[in-house]
């Protein structure tokens, strides 16, 4: 079942944009959202990516991009205790935009994030939003981050 019950207002100005208001396929595409991750997804996530691009926003509300990885730049460094959840192990340096955006934290009651997982070899791609529910800094310069997911797609080969 879809997590979202039609497109947000800025997803239908793209579309009027591109003129996608009377295409049935693109109009309906929000049906295949969901508001947990598949098993799927989370072994994906787990199993196959050794770094994870995400966004966050800034106190203007502007989106920043960083690019989040293990220490040794190998998959492993995310794990998925349950269907809506995603837990990183991560190297952060400072001035990362995430790490800056989390510091509203205190100010603001969540932090919302987004990512997406692309396994290059087969062009399956695993995109999910949600909010940052955790953020602890080590003195290693690593820190662990925890999402909570609330909407989840995939494109792609499925993985055997």
């Amino acid at each position: 079942m879809s997590a979202l019950h039609g497109w947000h207002p800025g997803e239908r100005a793209v579309h009027r944009k591109l003129n996608y208001t009377n295409d049935p396929a693109v109009s309906q595409l929000y049906m295949y959202i969901d508001g947990d991750m598949p098993h799927e997804h989370r072994v994906f996530h787990t199993t196959r990516l050794p770094f994870v691009p995400v966004t966050t926003l800034d106190d203007l509300g502007r989106p920043w991009g960083s690019i989040l990885a293990g220490g040794d730049g190998k998959p492993g460094f995310i794990k998925s205790p349950s269907d809506t959840s995603l837990v990183l192990d991560a190297k952060v340096w400072e001035g990362e935009p995430l790490i800056e955006n989390a510091k509203l934290f205190g100010r603001k009651n969540q932090i919302l994030v987004a990512g997406i997982g692309i396994e290059f070899p087969t062009r399956r791609r695993n995109k999910f939003a949600g909010r940052m529910s955790k953020l602890s800094r080590k003195e290693d310069g690593s820190c662990q981050l925890e999402f909570i997911v609330n909407q989840a797609i995939g494109y792609g080969t499925p993985i055997n």
